[in-house]
């Protein structure tokens, strides 16, 4: 994820998630996330370093046309491939596969693209006004309307968004997320659902918890990372 503009910079972000649960503290992860050209990833490592979920976006200008998401630990896999305001899904789980169209609007966010549209739309968040948004889930194969509020009032320091289901009829089945600007629109933390799920293809398991950005580049570490911006294939 990044809060610095997606569409304009090279950047390497890094940090660590804490899932969080009943009980107490749970696994952690390592996230990192960094742009090449016309494509743009995440990826998050478990404790023994191994990649457990990936994302990737690829752009033509300013308008992502496919998103790709991996869970290892699942077996899952997911592509959508936007054609104008048409949006396609293959979702794979396991040996299971099915698609799925939808139509959408031409906004539509999908994956790291959401805290980027928070970022840039503090200015309306800091003056007390909600901003409401698509957003692809992908994993369920649809679209969610999004509406995002500031906590707390104004502060100088930093910005609390608060990120739920803009239906009230729908708020109790979306989990909620909070993110923590600072002055300048850079991420710093977030805390709800991670990416990650652990269980297997036929009992996957949903984590909620933390995560906090530890360093933010757009240059010289960006470089190193950019050399690791192959494609993924896709079957």
């Amino acid at each position: 994820m990044s809060g610095l503009p997606l569409l304009a910079l090279a950047f390497v972000l890094s940090g660590d998630a804490q899932v969080v649960s009943g009980t107490g503290e749970g696994p952690r992860f390592r996230f990192d996330a960094w742009r090449c050209q016309n494509e743009a990833y995440s990826r998050w490592r478990g404790g023994d370093g191994r990649v457990v979920a990936e994302e990737e976006l690829a752009f033509e200008g300013e308008r992502w046309v496919r998103y790709r998401l991996q869970r290892s630990t699942i077996a899952q896999d997911i592509v959508a491939t936007r054609e104008g305001d048409t949006l396609r899904l293959v979702i794979r789980n396991g040996e299971s596969r099915k698609q799925i169209t939808l139509t959408t609007s031409p906004t539509v966010l999908a994956g790291p693209l959401l805290v980027d549209h928070l970022s840039e739309k503090l200015p309306r968040l800091r003056a007390g006004k909600p901003v409401e948004f698509d957003y692809l889930v992908p994993d369920h194969g649809l679209v969610l309307r999004l509406r995002a509020t500031l906590e707390g009032g104004t502060r100088t320091a930093e910005s609390r968004v608060r990120v739920e289901a803009a239906s009230l009829l729908m708020r109790a089945f979306v989990p909620n997320t909070k993110l923590v600007f600072d002055d300048s629109g850079v991420l710093r933390s977030m805390s709800g659902r991670l990416l990650p799920q652990l269980g297997d293809v036929t009992k996957p398991k949903s984590l909620d918890g933390v995560l906090r950005m530890k360093t933010v580049s757009i240059s010289g570490e960006a470089s190193s990372m950019q050399s690791t911006c192959n494609r993924p294939a896709v079957s």
